[in-house]
């Protein structure tokens, strides 16, 4: 099976894999790592003859990686989907946290006000060689 056509069976296999993960106490911060992980495990185990070439090897581990990275994508953007339709709002946690960091921003952003302009260059002094 083409790697590009094993990808659309396995990104939701992995999903599965990581909810299972989850359900048996893998604490949810680790789920994005677990899913890259089974996603370069799937690749190498996709294509055996990877490992008569490195180069081979290589380009199944980056498979992997963009496999775990794009199931985790996916089940994020389907929950903060459900999260949108059921008319939830983000937790209070993240407002908290975007709103610290927006104001922390706007405080770092102040200006010295003795600065002053640089003068500026003479074009008819400059020299052209």
């Amino acid at each position: 099976m083409p790697t590009e056509a094993s990808g659309v069976v396995i990104v939701p296999a992995i999903i599965g894999a990581v909810q299972v993960g989850k359900h048996a106490g893998l604490p949810s911060r680790y789920a994005g790592v677990l899913a890259v992980l089974l996603g370069i495990a799937a690749a190498l185990a996709s294509q055996p003859q990877a490992f008569s070439n490195p180069s081979q090897v290589f380009s199944a581990i980056l498979t992997g990686v963009v496999w775990g990275l794009m199931a985790a994508g996916l089940y994020s953007g389907t929950s903060a989907l459900q999260l949108v339709r059921s008319g939830q709002q983000a937790s209070t946690a993240a407002n908290a946290s975007t709103s610290s960091l927006a104001s922390s921003l706007s405080n770092a952003a102040t200006l010295p006000t003795d600065l002053k302009p640089m003068p500026q260059a003479d074009a008819s002094s400059a020299t052209v060689n």
